[in-house]
């Protein structure tokens, strides 16, 4: 038993020690992409290759597989598209104006508040806490 967690030890350290630039040495290793929580990187005979995680799935770099979003923490990092935030949030789908951009918005999810952008030429409009026209939204001090 103490074999095959030194085994395990010696892998998280060597898939968590090296970053994207490094050379790939050990074909099938993998590591996290410090970047996108649903993404992981694959060690191949051409490189580093990217990958995409399965939906509703993240990259869980403590047990190196595609896991439940429940399960993986990914606060401060890219996922799905979407920049999160540390600030927690309470109720999951609520909507909330940014306070600097008209155009951007946050929802709370699992993971705390994740920014979003409406589409243009809209803005978030939060008296009906949707996307809506800017001649609809005063937007006059952001």
């Amino acid at each position: 038993m103490k074999m095959y967690t030194a085994i395990f030890l010696i892998a998280f350290f060597a898939v968590s020690a090296v970053s994207a630039n490094d050379p790939c040495e050990n074909p099938g290793q993998l590591k996290a992409d410090v970047e996108h929580c649903d993404r992981f990187f694959q060690c191949t005979e051409d490189g580093w290759k990217s990958i995409q995680c399965p939906p509703k799935t993240l990259f869980n770099p403590k047990i190196f597989v595609c896991d439940w979003a429940k399960n993986v923490k990914c606060a401060k990092k890219v996922y799905g598209g979407v920049k999160l935030s540390l600030e927690p949030c309470d109720n999951v789908g609520d909507l909330k104006p940014d306070s600097k951009y008209c155009n951007r918005f946050y929802q709370c999810t699992n993971d705390g508040w994740a920014s979003l952008q409406c589409q243009p030429p809209t803005v978030f409009n939060p008296e009906i806490l949707r996307c809506d026209w800017e001649k609809n939204v005063d937007c006059k001090n952001k």
